[in-house]
């Protein structure tokens, strides 16, 4: 009689497979003793079975916690400065964006001058809501408020496009009035 050699392999497995579940099931107390152990010779069966690896588990990111911001708009949230916030001549800017690339931009002024400016990279581009961290250092300003503007530039022609303006307070002792 002959036996297709797929149909071997099948067999194989089969058999593999049922010693392998007896070895991983058997009571330790049916342990043969000494004189009652046999001589097996393990054979090693080739499988023709593809061989699959777990596919990655997306987990959804957690729902932010709004409760935390001080302000927004459709593609920011800023959860610090707050508001009329007083900052000295270094502070930190902390939200959440939901921009294209992950990419957008700010500029610190006093009324009178550019103090800084940037560019800035949030942890995902949009659809998402991703999270960003960045420090303003600038030098002393001329007036004892100003704003931060966040904002997005448009794909399209450069534009800025969902600005969010961020009222700030200078510390009194670092305004140098202009002459």
């Amino acid at each position: 009689m002959q036996i297709k050699s797929h149909n071997f392999l099948k067999i194989a497995f089969i058999i593999v497979c049922s010693i392998s579940i007896t070895a991983c099931t058997s009571d330790d107390s049916k342990k043969p003793e000494a004189s009652e152990t046999m001589n097996v010779q393990q054979t090693v069966v080739p499988t023709l079975l593809p061989s699959i690896s777990p596919s990655p588990t997306l987990t959804p990111s957690p729902a932010p916690d709004t409760s935390k911001v001080v302000m927004e708009n459709e593609a920011f949230r800023i959860f610090e400065p707050a508001p009329n916030a007083e900052v000295g001549t270094t502070f930190t800017v902390k939200g959440q964006a939901r921009v294209f690339e992950a990419a957008f931009s700010y500029s610190f002024e006093d009324g009178h001058k550019v103090l800084s400016e940037g560019n800035v990279k949030a942890a995902a581009g949009a659809p998402e809501w991703a999270d960003f961290e960045y420090t303003v250092t600038y030098e002393k300003p001329s007036n004892p408020v100003g704003a931060l503007i966040i904002f997005e530039k448009s794909a399209k022609d450069g534009a800025s496009t969902n600005q969010l303006m961020i009222p700030l307070k200078f510390n009194p002792d670092i305004i140098e009035p202009l002459q």
